[in-house]
């Protein structure tokens, strides 16, 4: 039995996304995944934490609190470290595109 061509091979067709994945039915791990984070998301946001004097000391009041405060000298900064990632990963992206 012969396959048939894939839409781009045939000559004079456009290419077409193949939506029928859409309607088989979800594995049981990602509907247990999907479940567990929407049982999480719906308990967190009905009973968030309380925090604690101790627990309060470590946790963020504003994302860009960490920026802020004592860092590392030299190549340890994790400003400077996170600037070097972010840097590798678009001459890394402008590479492989």
């Amino acid at each position: 039995m012969m396959a048939s061509p894939a839409p781009s091979e045939v000559e004079g067709s456009t290419f077409r996304f193949n939506l029928s994945h859409f309607s088989r039915p979800v594995p049981s791990a990602s509907l247990g995944t999907r479940l567990c984070s929407a049982t999480l998301i719906l308990v967190s946001l009905f009973r968030p934490h309380k925090h604690t004097a101790e627990s309060e000391r470590l946790v963020w009041s504003d994302p860009r609190d960490a920026f802020r405060g004592e860092a590392w000298k030299g190549i340890g900064n994790y400003r400077f470290l996170a600037a070097l990632l972010f840097a590798t990963m678009v001459v890394l992206y402008t590479i492989f595109a």
